[in-house]
């Protein structure tokens, strides 16, 4: 992806979620050929919802072109599909709540309530938090109730498959050993960070400052093993602007989990990319990490942080990151 193009992605990306206006410079640049490569470098990004509402919202698409009346039915598709995502998510939660058992929605089901509109931010599917000693029972009752399919039973979670065929990922732990002892103590207390939701006796949420917490700790661990994508900045700077949260509070817990420089950089790389802040050599050099990255990351960066031993993760990755401008430029080819 060029420089321009870049630009343009994250000018629609700014406009549509924070309100920011498209510049006349950006609006000239976008003939039919550069809109259908946005649209392209959109959906490997995974931000195409986004796109399309930013388009749609500043009058971008001219009418009755055979591009606008695709982006019209795929924004029908994004809407149905969050609505398919939310149905099934509410079902969930009452069938918790009613045999009692506590659980916490992650990730994307709370994230895209801070967007300007739900069906913007998508996700791959429902995630789930439930005691590690009621899991079975939760599984169980899912199956029974709703006709889930159970499919795998993998080391942090079951995967289970709804009948309109949504995965639902039933967490029992958070932990991950691979970002270090500092991550695994404090996502071994997680619960110890909810509290009950409005109205509810067994729908728990977290706290605002660990809900941040919880979202800079998966960014690394995506990040460390090959990218996370733009959409999870995107998600941060939502979060640093619509959450209310206690600074100090949120601060001492990224300093106890290690994550406070990660953190840091990460939230200089929003402002550049959203708030139009100069570059600095390292914001520079993730950009290129995480652009070449695409949505979920590679196995060609994940085995550049692997090749860097002895050291934790995060060092390893920010290692990585202050390798020369030479060898950065031939391993992360924009």
């Amino acid at each position: 992806m060029d420089g321009q193009t870049l630009k343009l992605l994250l000018s629609l990306v700014s406009s549509a979620v924070f309100g920011h206006l498209i510049t006349e410079d950006d609006t000239q640049l976008l003939n039919d050929e550069k809109l259908r490569e946005l649209v392209t470098v959109a959906e490997k990004y995974k931000l195409l919802p986004i796109v399309v509402q930013a388009l749609f919202l500043n009058g971008l698409l001219d009418d009755g072109t055979p591009l606008l009346k695709g982006l019209k039915k795929l924004q029908i598709k994004y809407v149905y599909r969050v609505q398919q995502w939310e149905y099934e998510l509410d079902r969930i939660c009452e069938t918790l709540e009613s045999s009692d058992i506590d659980f916490v929605p992650l990730k994307g089901a709370v994230i895209r309530n801070l967007y300007p509109e739900q069906w913007m931010r998508t996700s791959c599917d429902i995630d789930v938090l439930v005691e590690t000693e009621r899991v079975h029972k939760a599984c169980e009752i899912l199956v029974q109730k709703l006709g889930y399919t159970a499919k795998k039973h993998g080391s942090y979670d079951i995967k289970l498959l709804t009948p309109s065929e949504i995965y639902l990922e039933l967490h029992y732990s958070l932990v991950d050993n691979g970002l270090g002892r500092d991550v695994t103590h404090a996502l071994e207390g997680t619960w110890e960070h909810t509290d009950t939701s409005e109205g509810c006796e067994h729908h728990r949420v977290f706290s605002n400052e660990f809900l941040m917490l919880y979202h800079i700790i998966h960014m690394a661990k995506h990040m460390f093993s090959g990218g996370c994508g733009i959409r999870a900045f995107v998600d941060l700077k939502l979060m640093r602007e619509k959450l209310q949260y206690d600074a100090q509070k949120f601060s001492d817990l990224l300093k106890n989990t290690s994550m406070l420089t990660f953190y840091n950089v990460c939230c200089e790389l929003c402002e550049v990319w959203f708030t139009e802040k100069e570059h600095s050599e390292i914001t520079k050099r993730l950009e290129n990490y995480v652009l070449s990255g695409g949505a979920y990351g590679t196995c060609k960066n994940y085995a550049a942080v692997e090749q860097i031993k002895g050291r934790s993760k995060a060092k390893q990755f920010f290692d990585l990151l202050f390798l020369s401008a030479e060898n950065m430029k031939r391993n992360y080819p924009i």
